[in-house]
């Protein structure tokens, strides 16, 4: 959330600099109540009237005191991501500017549309976050580890919904270089259905690794449509059921996938 990254850096500033509460609200000519209750985390008002009078009574700016350097794109994507999370589908460059506090000139200039930037915010997450969480998947057979990997998977891409939606719009008409890293991402992704799923059923037959690749990359984007088609309801167990029946069918015809 917002307000703990605000929290954290508010923190970090006073540490630093041996500010006590008491003193930089009598400066800035604020209630120190309410920066303790803020700090200690039992309020999360914090409101931008509010910052800009600490910044002032401190000769600072609201980027220096929260310790962003708007100079670097990803300090600017990690400050966004939380609204890009829970609103990418209706929140506008604006809005973000307003709420992160990040004066519009500057994500105008570093990435002109709000595309722009909700897709380096998503590459950025799915190799932080989405690829750790998928590396998890276990399972004593294939139809566990098939489940497991879409718990993990899909389960990452719906807690974000309006965030994916967003961006697989958005992707279709990004630049190359943006393609080209999706496409890197989503065969990492594969590769765990590969490595992790396929390749401990050594009942599967398969004739080399390319071909396990291929097939990895087929339930991969196998996943990624059924994720469209069930998502708006977050129905992981209709996901896992369909493409446990596309996983048979492409890799043996048997009717049980516990027997592989």
């Amino acid at each position: 959330m917002l307000s703990e990254r605000v929290r954290a850096a508010l923190s970090r500033y006073m540490d630093e600099r041996g500010i006590s509460a008491a003193n930089w609200c009598h400066r800035a000519g604020l209630n120190e109540s309410w920066l303790y209750s803020f700090l200690r985390g039992v309020s999360d008002d914090f409101g931008a009237m509010k910052l800009i009078a600490l910044a002032d009574a401190e000769n600072a700016s609201i980027d220096e005191m929260l310790g962003r350097n708007l100079e670097d794109r990803m300090s600017v994507i990690d400050a966004a991501l939380p609204i890009l999370q829970e609103r990418a589908t209706e929140v506008s460059l604006g809005q973000i500017a307003i709420e992160t506090m990040i004066p519009l000139k500057h994500l105008v200039a570093q990435f002109e549309t709000k595309e722009t930037l909700l897709i380096e915010a998503y590459l950025k997450l799915a190799r932080d976050s989405a690829l750790p969480t998928v590396a998890r998947t276990a399972g004593d057979c294939l139809q566990q580890r098939m489940d497991s990997y879409v718990g993990l998977a899909a389960g990452w891409i719906l807690q974000r919904f309006p965030m994916y939606l967003a961006f697989r719009s958005a992707i279709l008409i990004a630049s190359a270089a943006h393609r080209a890293d999706y496409l890197r991402i989503q065969n990492d992704l594969a590769a765990v259905i590969r490595d992790k799923v396929l390749m401990p059923s050594k009942e599967i037959s398969i004739p080399d690794m390319e071909i396990l690749t291929c097939l990895s990359q087929t339930l991969y984007r196998e996943m990624a449509a059924l994720i469209l088609i069930h998502g708006h309801h977050g129905e992981l167990e209709l996901i896992a059921a369909d493409l446990q029946r596309i996983t048979r069918a492409i890799l043996t015809g048997k009717k049980d996938a516990a027997e592989l």
